[in-house]
């Protein structure tokens, strides 16, 4: 990797938090246990049953990740199935197909704390737009249905 050594990349604007044992233990706890393992063939079961013993080993290796910039390969890489919708008549057509793709449980773990952090940076920074709803939990979905009904309301006693 000789152009490696040659790469510049802009300073960090803004440093996410460290990731926390105590991240890695809840997010842990959401995953569906049986869900289909992807490329590593690790089930979440396992994850989730050994907790205990790899918690230092998750948090170490996660940690190398965010402070090392590096990403390990084989987690890039994932198996994409593809299922048959029930009910179709004629299986001539793409739309008649359901694509499943099978993430690597190491990466489905990590990229679900990096998206937590993430979030949490960008509303507690104030960095989405006030109109960004859906995604965050501080303002989910229903807040924008709220938020509509209000300007309806202000518009239509304006038009009064």
């Amino acid at each position: 990797m000789s152009g490696a050594d040659q790469t510049s990349y802009p300073i960090d604007m803004l440093k996410l938090p460290d990731i926390t044992r105590e991240q890695i233990c809840q997010h842990v706890a959401k995953l569906s246990p049986y869900k289909a393992p992807g490329p590593d063939s690790i089930p979440n079961i396992v994850l989730t049953r050994c907790i205990d013993t790899i918690l230092e080993y998750l948090y170490y290796i996660y940690s190398a990740a965010f402070t090392r910039h590096i990403y390990y390969d084989p987690w890039k890489s994932w198996n994409t199935i593809v299922l048959r919708k029930p009910g179709k008549v004629c299986y001539d057509s793409a739309k008649s197909y359901r694509p499943i793709v099978l993430l690597n449980t190491m990466h489905k773990l990590l990229t679900s704390i990096v998206a937590e952090l993430t979030t949490y940076y960008g509303e507690s920074k104030q960095l989405l737009p006030p109109m960004h709803f859906g995604v965050v939990q501080v303002r989910p979905q229903w807040t924008l249905c709220c938020y509509y009904h209000r300007l309806s309301s202000k518009h239509g006693a304006m038009a009064k």
